[in-house]
């Protein structure tokens, strides 16, 4: 019943040569074409009016895009710094100046409209933009190409396509997480993850797929680098809610399974930050027109609703709890479910009135959640059993797809990509959005457990790199390794690598092996107090023996050497065999 993976991967560096299992192109070979800035301006329309009702937030800017043969005008956005990258069914992606965010104005666009989704990833330095399309017709590909484009967007002004991953069923979402990419595809005809290391984004490299055996498959999905060293992908795919061991990208498996009927479509699942509670959101029949939605007095008619459960939530967020090991309570234990947030019931409402697109704080349990024709909702979520509602606002005429906090200019502000007004800026005026979270970048590094340096804008350089003492700590390292049977009656060389958890090389030792059955690798590290990844293996290239993380814990006095203001230095303690 699925069908195959195509598995062709486009790339557009000048000069890139053929990687294997796909193929390389010259711009223009095969019908892929560059992004233009050169498009018609004319039928972009007006600035939206800055105008709605709510509470605790108002609306302060808006910058409008076209919404030719009744396209949707902006879908999800990221931001960096002054700037905002938006999803475009139309033109593709808009890249807008906000240093001013009451008055956003376009400075680059990725033209590539013409298909559908475009869900917007971007890396944590906000140097490359992801953007999917889950049908054909986008005017930047070849006919019929649907997947996952990658985007050089350095020159803001200029963004220029990297490479291009086909998939069989094209990219609804995807998410980044440092080098590596997942691309979430749901459809039962294909029922597929597939994963891709884009170490380098002109050649992304398939690393694995996992199957769902023709059951539903992910829709969106959320990376945790959890303590203990293990990875978790948490994963909304419509009729379940998924836990998925994703430490070896390369060997991805399942954890948990869990179909909850009150949520008509999981679609979008998150951990909190102290991990003990877990986020999911029901995208009532994706989000169409529905005679009523929100918190009902009544069951609804059979057709709409599951027939299992009281289904009086539609369309609303669910909280259940989690286990210390990162799975759901569910079963012998209980069903889990803590609780739910939902707005009143709305008869007849404009558009879809479900949840879609939420952005949790880093560090407290409060979210900002799109609610298409009910706009934006900001929620207060520390007691799951009883959420309550910090502010919203429904600007004129609104269907909201996306909603992300983002600081500009020391002010905290809430973007919004919206189907029928372009991108709104909404400020909120209330008590309880917390300060600490910062730029959307610096947040998306606290989730994956790594500070950032502070991005570049056009009025503020970046920062130089804080020496080593001033945040400074200490680890000694130490890892009994089994050595492979094969490798007993030889001396065999096992390298150990640390990189950060964006995956950039950090240091490297190599140490001499021995004929045993086990070898206990030692090393000393002094570094900026945070979590690292580690990797041994055979040689510099061979065999995976063990990968896991580390945390470096601050201390007044680290013994190791700081070399040059190094941000981790890697030694060897007396005796250790260095190779």
């Amino acid at each position: 019943m699925g069908r195959r993976a195509l598995g062709l991967l486009l790339t557009i560096a000048a000069g890139a040569g053929a990687a294997p299992a796909a193929h390389a192109y010259q711009l223009g070979e095969t019908g892929l074409r560059p992004s233009s800035l050169t498009r018609a301006q004319a039928a972009i329309p007006a600035a939206q009016p800055l105008t709605g009702m709510g509470q605790n937030m108002r609306i302060v800017g808006n910058l409008p895009l076209d919404t030719a043969g009744g396209n949707p005008a902006a879908s999800d956005l990221e931001l960096h710094g002054n700037f905002a990258f938006i999803g475009s069914y139309t033109e593709g992606m808009v890249i807008a100046d906000v240093s001013d965010p009451t008055r956003p104005r376009r400075v680059g666009v990725f033209s590539c409209g013409g298909g559908s989704q475009y869900d917007v990833q971007l890396s944590t330095d906000g140097n490359l933009a992801l953007l999917t399309t889950d049908s054909s017709g986008a005017s930047c590909l070849p006919d019929g190409k649907q997947g996952s484009m990658v985007i050089d967007v350095t020159d803001r002004a200029r963004p220029v396509l990297k490479s291009f991953i086909e998939t069989a069923v094209g990219s609804h979402t995807h998410t980044l997480d440092g080098r590596t990419l997942y691309i979430n595809n749901y459809p039962t005809s294909y029922s597929k993850l597939e994963i891709y290391d884009l170490t380098d984004p002109a050649v992304p490299a398939k690393l694995s797929e996992l199957s769902f055996g023709g059951e539903d498959s992910i829709h969106d999905s959320y990376v945790d680098h959890r303590p203990d060293g293990r990875t978790l992908l948490y994963a909304a795919s419509i009729g379940f809610t998924d836990v998925i061991d994703v430490t070896d990208p390369r060997s991805p498996r399942i954890l948990q399974r869990l179909a909850d009927p009150a949520v008509t479509i999981s679609h979008q699942a998150e951990p909190n930050p102290a991990r003990d509670t877990l986020v999911v959101t029901d995208e009532l029949l994706g989000g169409t027109d529905v005679p009523v939605c929100g918190q009902l007095p009544v069951r609804l008619g059979e057709g709409i609703l599951p027939v299992i459960g009281d289904p009086t939530d539609t369309g609303a967020i669910h909280f259940y709890k989690l286990e210390r090991d990162g799975t759901m309570l569910d079963g012998g234990k209980g069903s889990g479910k803590i609780g739910t947030f939902n707005l009143p019931a709305a008869l007849n409402p404009t558009g879809g009135c479900t949840v879609h697109v939420l952005w949790q704080a880093p560090d407290v349990n409060r979210l900002v959640a799109a609610w298409y024709g009910r706009g934006t909702h900001v929620v207060d979520y520390q007691d799951p059993a009883a959420p309550r509602l910090l502010g919203s606002f429904i600007p004129t005429g609104a269907n909201t797809w996306a909603a992300k906090p983002h600081r500009v200019g020391g002010r905290s502000y809430v973007f919004t990509g919206d189907i029928a007004r372009g991108m709104d800026v909404l400020e909120f005026t209330g008590d309880g959005w917390p300060a600490t979270a910062g730029p959307a970048e610096a947040q998306r590094a606290q989730i994956q457990g790594a500070a950032p340096a502070p991005a570049a804008t056009p009025t503020t350089p970046s920062r130089p790199p804080t020496p080593i003492a001033q945040a400074k700590g200490g680890y000694a390292f130490k890892a009994r390794i089994r050595v492979p049977r094969a490798l007993r009656t030889r001396t065999a060389t096992l390298t150990l690598t640390f990189t950060d958890v964006r995956g950039k090389v950090l240091a490297k030792q190599r140490y001499r092996g021995t004929r045993g059955r086990v070898a206990t690798l030692r090393a000393r590290i002094a570094a900026r107090a945070g979590r690292y990844r580690y990797v041994v293996r055979v040689g510099d290239t061979g065999r995976v023996l063990r990968r896991g993380t580390i945390t470096v814990t601050r201390r007044k006095a680290v013994s190791a050497a700081e070399r040059g203001g190094r941000a981790f230095v890697c030694t060897l303690p007396r005796g250790a065999g260095r190779a």
